[in-house]
């Protein structure tokens, strides 16, 4: 392939302002290379001993990298998904997220259960939404546009806006900013997302669609911002 993909650990020297590498993948020992050839690297994540990386060219392989052992990190696990997934946000130790786009080039939401770290699996994808011919979110590339509020353990909120065309004539262009709840983030078998809706603005609003989305989560309200627009 025209791509290589290399993880090293590092670790600060005790008596230099230098790195030392610990460990790298692939290696002699494990020499599996990250994504399939041609592949480019979608989305990074790492949560404690864990690294989650998406690649990407016609599906999407999500990996999980076990780094508990610096000087051998490994490949443990692997899933093939349709689309690809720019953002990897940790739900729980057992539950991860992807926002990144379907397959039809839209945005689309994916749960994974990850409690098994060699066997990942698919908890389902949304599509946001079907009206829409064409669409993405700035969250896919700015982390900062994506809101995410642990409410309570059993109980977790997050706003992400979208902006796209609809389908039908006339056909608008237009800014959402999807609201949802999960509900039991820390069990796969059980977790559940729900919805109140979403908020929307069009040119023909008068309001500022263009510029970079930002949204705040207090109580039972939802301040969104656009560029000077609240």
């Amino acid at each position: 392939g025209r791509i290589d993909h290399t993880l090293y650990v590092l670790r600060p020297d005790d008596d230099a302002p230098t790195l030392e590498v610990l460990g790298q993948l692939p290696s002699a020992a494990r020499p599996e290379e990250i994504g399939k050839p041609n592949e480019d690297l979608y989305g990074v994540r790492f949560v404690g001993d864990r690294a989650y990386f998406v690649t990407f060219e016609r599906i999407d392989p999500l990996y999980v990298i076990d780094l508990s052992e610096p000087t051998d990190p490994f490949i443990a696990g692997s899933l093939e998904v349709p689309g690809f997934s720019d953002f990897l946000h940790p739900v729980s130790e057992s539950v991860l997220l992807g926002l990144g786009r379907s397959d039809s080039r839209l945005t689309k939401l994916e749960f994974f259960d990850v409690s098994d770290l060699a066997s990942p699996q698919s908890l389902g994808a949304l599509t946001l939404d079907d009206s829409l011919s064409y669409s993405y979110s700035q969250a896919e590339y700015n982390r900062k546009a994506f809101t995410y509020w642990r409410q309570s353990p059993n109980e977790h909120r997050m706003a992400i806006p979208v902006e796209g065309y609809l389908k039908e004539a006339p056909f608008t262009n237009l800014a959402r900013l999807y609201l949802f709840d999960i509900v039991n983030p820390d069990s796969p078998s059980t977790l559940a997302l729900t919805s109140p809706g979403f908020l929307e603005v069009t040119a023909a609003t008068g309001v500022q669609i263009w510029g970079q989305h930002r949204s705040i989560l207090q109580e039972n309200a939802v301040f969104w911002i656009i560029e000077q627009a609240v």
